[in-house]
């Protein structure tokens, strides 16, 4: 596991991540990107744990590391009110394989609204907090209508750091 993840996220004001990853074995990194999950921070603790057992366990198949936003508010996120969970994949151009992936992780974490996935490159793009219109590949939404895109219009509540991809 990683050095701060048996933190509370929203007690945590120093740092905007807190990180979880694989160390069971090496990994190779091929085209990254994340699926990310935005909650209110009045159960995002709550969440962050949730989820971060069933990574433990090996239930969410296909996502190799994981973070969520922090207490310390980030100038990159849109909603003060709202934190996300980021979960790690590769081979953000196999549109079937990363889709396989959000469903397993929507049905394991009952997430109930629209779930965005981006590559790591559109990472440096900016999010709507720092004025970028578009910011995601594919989304599905929780009744799993899938949808890809170059670009779109569509609402994205958060970001992260386009540096923070913990595998060193």
């Amino acid at each position: 596991m990683n050095m701060n993840c048996e933190l509370n996220p929203t007690e945590v004001l120093d740092t905007y991540w807190l990180h979880e990853r694989l160390v069971s074995k090496k990994l190779e990194i091929n085209n990254p990107g994340k699926w990310m999950l935005f909650y209110n921070k009045e159960t995002f603790d709550e969440k962050w744990n949730h989820i971060k057992r069933l990574f433990r366990e090996n239930s969410l198949n296909g996502v190799f590391a994981m973070k969520c936003s922090t207490g310390l508010d980030n100038p990159r996120a849109s909603d003060k009110n709202t934190g996300v969970i980021i979960l790690y994949c590769n081979n953000s151009d196999n549109e079937e394989y990363i889709i396989n992936i959000g469903k397993i992780i929507m049905n394991s974490t009952s997430y109930n609204k629209r779930m965005f996935y981006k590559t790591d490159n559109q990472t440096g793009e900016g999010t709507r907090a720092t004025g970028s219109k578009s910011n995601h590949t594919y989304f599905i939404d929780y009744t799993f209508d899938v949808y890809a895109f170059e670009s779109s219009d569509e609402d994205e509540d958060e970001d992260e750091d386009e540096d923070d991809l913990c595998l060193k």
